[in-house]
């Protein structure tokens, strides 16, 4: 019980001598958990109740309010690249970006948005990622880092930015 609440009911019972204050603690609490609060804007015995669960919560925290939830940028199936954080004497003209392209798996709904990712194979990238972490592709342009094996007719690649399990012939 709040010490507002307390003074109050206690004011109330001022003309009264309580010398054992157990005699008038049903009273107290009934009385308090029959009062409407102005954080919840429900009595307790209201706010305890699941029905009412969610409108106690969005008025203890309206802040979160689903209204004021932010559009994602993207969507399941984006192609996308991530963001590599240059290392500190790293040159500025060099790439900001994989050179790999990844697919977006699941948007969260967490505030802020996050993603989950995958790579070309469909294996799942561990982690989530924020928006600024990632980019929309927008080539479908792959280059070749190095021709890894000859043969007759077909040449084994690895592809620029992309891990050895990618090489294709």
């Amino acid at each position: 019980m709040s010490k507002t609440m307390l003074c109050s009911r206690m004011e109330r019972l001022s003309g009264i001598y309580i010398d054992v204050y157990i005699d008038v603690l049903d009273e107290l609490v009934d009385e308090y958990n029959n009062t409407k609060h102005s954080s919840t804007k429900f009595t307790p015995i209201e706010a305890s109740k699941k029905k009412n669960k969610t409108r106690v919560w969005m008025n203890l925290y309206p802040e979160h309010d689903e209204i004021k939830r932010i559009n994602p940028k993207f969507t399941i199936g984006d192609r996308i690249r991530i963001n590599k954080r240059k290392k500190t004497f790293e040159k500025g003209y060099t790439p900001r970006w994989t050179e790999e392209v990844f697919t977006v798996t699941s948007v969260q709904s967490t505030s802020p948005v996050t993603y989950k990712i995958s790579d070309y194979n469909g294996e799942e990238i561990r982690g989530t990622f924020y928006e600024p972490e990632l980019q929309k592709a927008s080539q479908e342009l792959y280059r070749v880092e190095k021709v890894v094996k000859k043969g007759k007719t077909k040449s084994l690649v690895k592809w620029k930015g992309y891990p050895d399990s990618f090489n294709s012939w």
